[in-house]
Parts: C-alpha cells; structure tokens; sequence
C-alpha cells in the first residue's frame, strides 16, 4: 500500500507538501567535532554559499535568490517513498565563528533545515558544534509515522558523518 501511495502522491511531492497528504518528519543532529586544521582554513571551506553547499553532503543543486539560498538534494528512499528534498533557507556568516541556517519556506520545499555551526580554535585545532534541525515532508499514512522516524534520524546521522568528512577533507 505505502508503494502505490508513493506513486499516487507524485505529484504532491513535487508540487511541495499539501495539507493532509504529507508528514512532517524531524531529525536532529547536536555534536561537537575536532577538525585536524587551523580555524582559517575550516572557515575557508565552508565561508560562501557555494563552499558550505559544495562541503554540505547530497546537496546536488542550489541557487540563489536573493537573501535566499534553494538547496535540492539527492533523492532519498525509504519505506518504499523516494523524494528529492527541497528546501529554501537563508544563510547568515558569522566571519571565524559561525554559521545560522534559517528556514526560509517557498512553494515547492519538501525539507527545512534550521540551525547553527560553531567554530573555536584550540591549540591550533578547530572544535566546530553542529546543531540542526532537518524535516523532510513524506508522503506517509500517517500510522507509519513511528516507523519512519528512526530511518530519518538515521539518514540525518549519516548525513551529518559525511558532512564531517568533507569538512576535514576541504579543511586540509
């Protein structure tokens, strides 16, 4: 049933989320991490919209529109649903110390994503604090929300894993 959901809702997904159809579903990451470089080259990989997008993992495109920044990421499938999440969100550098991330909502967004970076310099290494939060809209019934909300958390871990590999690996 939830496969010939998938099809009957295309549409609605690639529209953006319609009251009733789609389920909200919110995944957390808050950690801190040592990034092995100076904070100058930390802040260097990540201190443009393009460099955070490029280091920011399944981002596939984004564009700027104005204040707003529109990231689509790579298709994601579980429980036989696939959506590319699209989300609108502005994007606040703070220079050495940190990034705000705000969802900045438009027609047609299937994820929000909210939160900060945090950067600090000890001892010539960079502890970077991630804290965000990403909700992707599902095309769900809604008795398979409690299923679906640990493989979106999981998703999001692993998300957040590569996020610190690319950032050590642009940090070099």
């Amino acid at each position: 049933m939830i496969g010939t959901l998938a099809c009957a809702d295309r549409a609605a997904l690639e529209s953006g989320p319609a009251e009733g159809l789609m389920r909200w579903i919110d995944g957390k990451i808050e950690r801190w991490e040592t990034i092995e470089a100076p904070i100058t080259r930390v802040w260097e990989a990540v201190s443009s919209v393009d460099r955070l997008g490029r280091v920011f993992p399944c981002v596939e495109s984004m564009r700027s529109e104005g204040e707003r920044t529109i990231w689509v990421l790579e298709e994601q499938s579980a429980l036989g649903v696939s959506v590319r999440p699209r989300a609108t969100i502005r994007i606040q550098f703070e220079k050495l110390s940190g990034i705000q991330i705000e969802e900045a909502p438009a027609d047609g967004d299937t994820a929000r994503i909210r939160g900060a970076l945090e950067f600090a310099e000890r001892e010539g290494v960079t502890k970077t604090r991630a804290a965000f939060t990403i909700s992707i809209a599902l095309s769900i019934p809604l008795l398979t929300v409690p299923v679906a909300r640990p493989i979106v958390q999981k998703k999001i871990d692993d998300l957040a894993n590569r996020f610190v590999a690319n950032l050590r690996r642009a940090a070099r």
